[in-house]
């Protein structure tokens, strides 16, 4: 739900949103089938448990300098494990990759309502340089 875009969602209920991210997500994941480029981290707990995973995409061209840079498509971390550093370790690895590679830049989209998300990414360097906008057309407020 926190990722979830608020326009899009006016009116739907709880599992109505979570299935349709959920749709979202398998269209994605089938998509990048196609894909020679993308590469999934999984983090787990020394027993095995999987708390958490990073999407990287890379090469992917930044549309401003054509230099190739990574670009962070998904990452998540069980609700539990929140605050104990699994998202730090996931973007420091695919930033390790990305170096690794000679990109010198890399990318993400977040949600601008998610602030805890949004928190995270300032406090690990990131810094804001697009903003995407959104109006819904339909309805009372259009």
């Amino acid at each position: 739900m926190h990722n979830a875009p608020i326009l899009r969602i006016a009116g739907q209920t709880a599992a109505e949103v979570i299935d349709a991210m959920e749709d979202w997500t398998d269209r994605s994941l089938d998509g990048m089938g196609d894909l020679d480029s993308i590469r999934i981290t999984v983090a787990e707990t020394e027993a095995g448990e999987v708390v958490g995973y990073l999407m990287l995409l890379w090469p992917a061209m930044d549309d401003f300098s054509q230099l190739p840079q990574g670009y962070v498509y998904d990452v998540g971390v069980v609700r539990q494990h929140w605050g104990m550093d699994v998202g730090a370790l996931l973007i420091k690895d695919a930033e390790d990759h990305v170096r690794e590679q000679g990109g010198a830049f890399i990318q993400l989209n977040v949600n601008a309502q998610n602030g805890r998300a949004v928190e995270f990414y300032r406090k690990n360097g990131y810094i804001e340089e697009w903003k995407v906008l959104g109006k819904c057309l339909i309805g009372p407020e259009s």
